[in-house]
């Protein structure tokens, strides 16, 4: 953030009288790393923070000119310095000033004489509370990116539901790509390609690796899933257990495996030979089963029958296609090695490219077909130029922040 003289620097004021005291917690806050501005009276701390908006005010209760208590209201009701967080320094404050102070939204109370380092800490407990809190707000009007292992699609639903969020889920497992719209918390549309709507988000559903991106945005479409969310989230609920009890019989779902041609008198069903063909080519489980575009129910029940009968069996490994979002988490790791700020790490991947009304870039759209019954059209593949990829604790974070909405 921006200071008045140094745009790499948080801006601290301090508005109290010259003395011994003031002068070393003024050295301290400058010895880590924070550009710190005195002024004495409350009258030209005011005209400072109007014209500069310090990132956080340490001040005294009593000032010349004009008192704290005055202080404090001009700030709380002007709208560019109501956020600044507030520290009171005070000697004994009377009982009527400190309740009067603490109604009008001061963050920290530290009675004179103090430790000038106790201070210090306090200061940049403020910092990174208001840190957290902007990357939350940019988090809920933009979106966030984040693994499917940490944070599942029933999880995503949850989140959107609880916050009434209108927007787009947008979700990556191997190559395949698709979408949940979302509108006011409640689930309206799904798309895969080549899938009708609520059989693309019953296939989505199960998705438990992978990769996904929220797109917090308004949503003006034809609602297309006719299921609540709740019967939607229960049917989640029971896929997802079915999908782990049978994968626990099958070898792990990255396993490469290769076809055998079956014998002329075999018998085996045309579903068995659909997803048989795709092991021509030794390939993952997985990867198979996307490329079937079958119920990921039924495929993974195809490949173990397949298993059983010996008609699939181990085979070389598969050519692997570069995960998309692979070089994002790198660059996101190499920036950790490097040693930058947290802040500028969350600032560079929290950049978006803008259009000259500053709306995000628009995105590719499903063709619409002239044979639509719908005349509905859906975006198929969205580029977007910057993602945020979250840890578990910060999808946590965005959890919590959307449950005090």
């Amino acid at each position: 953030m921006p200071g008045p003289n140094n745009k790499n620097k948080y801006v601290v004021l301090v508005i109290d009288s010259p003395g011994p005291e003031v002068n070393q917690l003024v050295k301290n806050l400058a010895e880590t790393n924070l550009e710190v501005v005195h002024i004495e009276d409350g009258q030209k701390a005011c005209e400072f923070c109007e014209a500069n908006r310090p990132h956080v005010i340490i001040t005294e209760l009593d000032l010349p000119v004009i008192s704290g208590v005055q202080l404090f209201r001009f700030l709380k009701n002007n709208f560019i310095t109501s956020q600044i967080p507030i520290i009171v320094t005070t000697k004994e404050p009377k009982l009527e000033d400190r309740i009067k102070s603490m109604e009008m939204g001061i963050d920290d109370y530290i009675e004179k004489p103090y430790f000038p380092e106790e201070v210090v800490v306090r200061v940049h407990s403020l910092l990174n509370e208001t840190r957290n809190t902007e990357k939350s707000r940019w988090i809920i009007n933009h979106g966030f990116k984040g693994d499917l292992e940490e944070m599942n699609v029933l999880d995503l639903i949850k989140t959107m539901e609880l916050s009434r969020t209108s927007g787009i889920i947008y979700l990556t497992r191997g190559y395949m790509e698709g979408q949940i719209f979302v509108n006011n918390g409640s689930i309206i549309d799904a798309f895969i390609d080549g899938f009708e709507p609520e059989q693309a988000l019953t296939h989505m559903l199960t998705w438990l690796k992978g990769t996904f991106w929220v797109s917090i945005q308004q949503i003006e479409r034809t609602r297309m899933i006719n299921e609540n969310n709740s019967k939607i989230l229960s049917k989640g609920t029971r896929l997802i257990q079915q999908w782990k009890d049978l994968a626990r019989l099958l070898p792990p779902l990255n396993t490469s495996l290769k076809a055998i041609t079956p014998a002329k008198d075999e018998q085996i069903s045309h579903p068995e030979k659909q997803m048989l063909d795709r092991y021509y080519e030794p390939k993952t489980i997985m990867q198979g089963i996307e490329e079937s575009k079958m119920d990921n129910l039924h495929a993974l029940e195809l490949v173990r029958s397949l298993l059983q009968k010996g008609l699939l069996i181990k085979g070389a490994a598969p050519h692997q296609v570069k995960d998309p979002f692979a070089q994002i988490v790198f660059d996101h790791a190499q920036k950790k090695e490097s040693g930058e700020s947290t802040y500028n790490q969350i600032t560079s991947y929290f950049k978006r490219d803008q259009d000259p009304g500053g709306l995000p870039q628009p995105v590719a759209e499903r063709n619409n077909q002239a044979g639509d019954p719908h005349n509905n059209p859906s975006p198929h593949v969205q580029k977007i130029p910057y993602r945020v990829f979250l840890s578990k604790q910060e999808l946590k974070r965005v959890r919590e922040f959307f449950s005090k909405k």
